[in-house]
This record gives structure tokens, sequence and C-alpha cells, in this order.
């Protein structure tokens, strides 16, 4: 047993603070470290056994360029530019890349650093209402599984989530000090602004949130005040007064300048599914039924309890209405919301919890003994457990294909290497996904994919993909002019190879006239070869793997 240290230890600065030291505080300390084990954990197990997603691949060949002199782009090189998220994302993979080397393990592990940040943040800002609201929030988000899946993505939507939710938590302090410039907040807020802009387009709706915020707490102001004289207000409203008008007029600024962000006018993507307004809000109940339900009181008890902390309802509310409304819709473009929405929930469950308590203590709480305080601490972290399913968490960390609010990995890196040690050298590479064949495999020469063709230029007669180089096979007779070729033909099928990418017709050319080969245990990826000098291909075919 550990004893505690004393003036006689030496150090009496030591000994006074930890006499000081509320046990209490002793206790939350000590539940939230295990639950921080608990997040790296799942984070970290298997991290690096999933082959990399398509959008995963995106980023990590602008950190692969970068690192070969050719800035942030695409799989061709420096022709195609890709700086999505370079500064937040690509950027630190690429010093992961440099340490560790190329893997998908490094490529991920700078976007866990990001996810632990927001169970620290989420800590902090729920342990501003109550510690057993900071535990919950940051035992739920340990263990979500829908946190878990992106937490664990080389993509900017961990990120996202971090910089959105640490620049709300930081907003809220710097209001709750009066909005003092000389205090550090604002100049932490600058820094966080301006990341979070990099990372994606969605932390633009912080800005509309906190300007709504703003209008609300002046407009409560100006309606208690029985003069409308400059001097009645205090130095906060002041404050509040000069960044909703410095907000109002930045937000005009921007879209006189840019316009509206692409995310309220971009249009829905032709393979893709049209999903209406209320798409959002049915996510949230399939994922959280229990916090989307106690959201709705917590949220108005929130707003009611705490005049800062309706921030946090409205950074929730107005960006989901936005996303709701957006064409394009993704869990992937909510993801940011997730913790708010942890926090709000989780103060409503606290607050019952708390409320119990009272009753079964009558009020004599601060008389049990220490092992009871401890098992009640213990009783919101049970709760979130239940509510974030460790247990479907921790099958996130052992699926590495078809995890939920995903859309899916495929073989690449098995296929790759199995078409390596078998194909030729002049052999003519065509991919269903060429950033991933060119990733695992190398070099690739065709992009198999007939509908939904972007990012196209017109060169020598042949349409070609300005992001990897290749030549698009947009046409049946493009197919069948690989049978014509005196040169051995691999075609990489990943998952859009059945799907609205591609054409029936092409497909059926590919099946009649291909022999399917690889391995029937590869997830999501089929291998095609056609073999010029094989007379019998078609014969062959028949006692090939079913297409």
């Amino acid at each position: 047993m550990v004893s505690e240290p004393t003036a006689t230890d030496g150090n009496e600065e030591t000994a006074r603070w930890w006499n000081r030291w509320d046990r209490h505080q002793q206790l939350s300390y000590g539940l939230f470290c295990l639950v921080l084990l608990v997040a790296l954990y799942l984070r970290f197990r298997r991290l690096g056994v999933a082959p990399l997603w398509i959008d995963e691949a995106y980023t990590s060949w602008a950190a692969r360029n970068f690192l070969a002199g050719n800035g942030f782009s695409d799989a061709v090189g420096a022709s195609s530019p890709y700086r999505r998220a370079w500064l937040t994302t690509s950027l630190p993979i690429a010093v992961s890349f440099q340490l560790l080397g190329l893997s998908e393990f490094a490529a991920r592990l700078p976007i866990v650093v990001y996810s632990l940040g927001t169970v620290l943040i989420g800590w902090l800002l729920g342990t501003r209402y109550s510690r057993i609201t900071g535990l919950f929030v940051a035992t739920f988000l340990a263990a979500d599984p829908f946190t878990l899946v992106w937490a664990r993505e080389a993509r900017m939507y961990a990120p996202l989530a971090f910089f959105y939710l640490a620049s709300v938590f930081v907003f809220i302090q710097w209001y709750d000090d009066e909005l003092r410039l000389r205090s550090p907040y604002p100049y932490v807020l600058a820094v966080l602004v301006l990341l979070g802009q990099n990372t994606h387009q969605a932390y633009l709706a912080l800005g509309a949130a906190i300007v709504f915020f703003l209008a609300v707490q002046f407009a409560g102001t100006l309606r208690s005040l029985d003069s409308m004289a400059i001097d009645a207000l205090d130095r906060r409203s002041r404050m509040t007064g000069l960044l909703l008008v410095g907000g109002l007029c930045a937000a005009m600024g921007y879209v006189l300048l840019s316009g509206l962000p692409g995310v309220l006018t971009a249009s829905t993507p032709g393979t893709w599914p049209d999903r209406g307004p209320f798409y959002y809000w049915t996510l949230f109940g399939q994922a959280y039924p229990i916090l989307r339900l106690v959201a709705l009181p917590a949220g108005a008890y929130l707003w009611w309890r705490y005049p800062s902390g309706r921030l946090v309802v409205v950074a929730l509310v107005v960006p989901f209405v936005v996303a709701s409304v957006t064409p394009r819709k993704a869990p992937r473009y909510v993801y940011h919301l997730v913790p708010l929405l942890g926090v709000v929930g989780s103060l409503g469950i606290a607050a019952t919890l708390e409320l119990l308590w009272r009753k079964v203590t009558e009020g004599e709480g601060d008389q049990l003994s220490v092992p009871f305080r401890a098992t009640v601490y213990a009783v919101p972290v049970i709760v979130a457990l239940v509510v974030a399913s460790p247990v479907a968490g921790y099958a996130v960390t052992e699926s590495v294909y078809d995890q939920p609010y995903h859309p899916g990995n495929s073989d690449w890196e098995k296929a790759s290497e199995w078409v390596t040690d078998r194909a030729s050298e002049d052999a003519i590479i065509v991919s269903t996904r060429p950033e991933m064949s060119m990733w695992y495999y190398g070099e690739t020469d065709y992009f198999f994919r007939q509908h939904g063709i972007a990012y196209v230029e017109y060169q020598n007669g042949q349409y070609v993909h300005t992001r990897t180089g290749t030549v698009y096979l947009n046409e049946t007779a493009d197919v069948r002019q690989l049978l014509n070729s005196d040169r051995e033909v691999w075609l990489f099928a990943g998952k859009k190879f059945r799907g609205s990418f591609t054409d029936p017709a092409a497909r059926q050319i590919v099946v009649s006239n291909f022999e399917r080969r690889g391995e029937s245990s590869w997830v999501n990826m089929r291998v095609y070869h056609y073999d010029p000098t094989d007379q019998n291909q078609t014969t062959t075919n028949a006692s090939s793997p079913p297409a």
C-alpha cells in the first residue's frame, strides 16, 4: 500500500497538495485513466490488419507523394494536387510514414492520436457539469462502435471531430472567462479555427452555431436591461455584441469571396443512394436509441441550467439540421457531431443518477465510505458501457472488411501479392480502383468503370483518369479491345465491380472471356485473367470459380 506523502518526506508542497486533493477527484481521475486504457486498447488492437479503404488511399497517396518530393498529390503525382486536410491529416501521416515506413498502421496512427484527444476533451467538457457526466462521456467515446470505426481510418473525420469538440470546449471556457482578450482562450481558439477549416468544410457550421449562440445571449441581455445605453452593458455583454457583429461580417465576407460552401451545393453522385432529409435522424436512432431519446429533454435542461452550455446544444443541432438538408449524405459526414450527442445525452443520464443518489442517501452522501463512493462512481461507467456496447466496439477491431457505418474494405493487398508472383512484366493491368492497385501492386494501365466517370481528360483519343493517369474502359467496345491484345490481361475486380460503377454488358465480356483466378477466400475481391495464347480460355472458365 502506498502511503500518503507527508512533510517529513522532504517535500512539503507535495504533501500539502496531496492533503488538499479531494478523494472524489482521486476516484474520478482513477476511473478516467481506466477508461483511457480501454480506449487505447480498442484503437490499437489490429490497427494495421485491414487493407486501406479507397478514401484512405487518397490521403495516404498524398502523404507518400509529399515524401517523394511531389507535394500533396494523387497517385499520378504532382500533376494532380490533393490538398484536402493536408495540414491536419496528410502531413501527420507523412511524418508517420517517415518514422515507421509505409504501412496501414503508420497511416492510421495519427488518426488514433486525434481520437484519444477527443476522449480527453469530451471528459473535460463533461466534467464541467459533473464528474459523473465526464466519466460517462469518456467511456462512451472510448467504446462506441461508430466512434471506433472512424477513429481507426486514415481520413480527416476523426481530426475534424477533435477540432470541432475542442473548439466548442475552448469557446465555452472563454465565454465563462468573460470573453477577456487577455486570457489564452481566444488565441487557442484561433489556432483551432485555422486547423479545423483546413480539415473539412463541415467545420464551418460551427461558425454559424457560434453566431446563433451569441445572438441568443445578446438578445437575452438586451431584454433584461432597463436602459439601452452601451454603458449599461457589462464587459462580457459588450464583447458578445462585438463578436456577433464580427461573426456576421465574416460570414458575409466568406460567402461573397468564396460562395456558399461546396458541401451545401454539391449534387449527389449518380452512383450514390438517394437519402431523404430524415436519414441522419434515423441513423442516430439506430446507432444511439437511448442517447437520442435522452438528448431531447437533456438538451432542454442544459439550455435552461447552463448559459454557456447552450453552445453545446446549438453546435449539435445547427450542423445536424444543415447536414440533413444537404444532398450528399453518409454516416461519416456527421461523425464530428457524435461527441456532442454523447455530452448532451450523458448529462441527462448523469443528472438522473445524481437525483437517485440524493434520494437513496437522503443528503448524507458526504458521510459515506470511500469504497461505497467508488461503487457509485462506477455506476455511470457501467451504464455508459451498456450504451456504448464495448462488445460491439471490440467486434469493430475484429472485423476488417464490412464494418458498421463504413462502405467496406476489399482484399487488395492479398490479391496484389498473388498477381505479383504470376503476372509477366509486360502484362496489361486493369483495375476497378486504380489508386488501390497502384498502392499495393504498382503500375496500372486501365480503369474499369463505365458509370459515374469523373476527373477525366480526353488525351490522344482516350479518356484518361487525371488522378491516376490510367485510361478509362468506359465503353463496351473498349473492353472488347483487350481481347485483341497479344499481351496477357489481369483485372483487379474489387467491390465496385458488381456495383453501379460498371455496366452489365462490360462485366459480361469479362465473365465470358476471362478466367477467374486467385483465392475464393478473398473478401470483396476477384481477379480475372485473360491469356491470348490460351485457345481454350472459354473452356477453362467453365471449371473456374463462379463469377
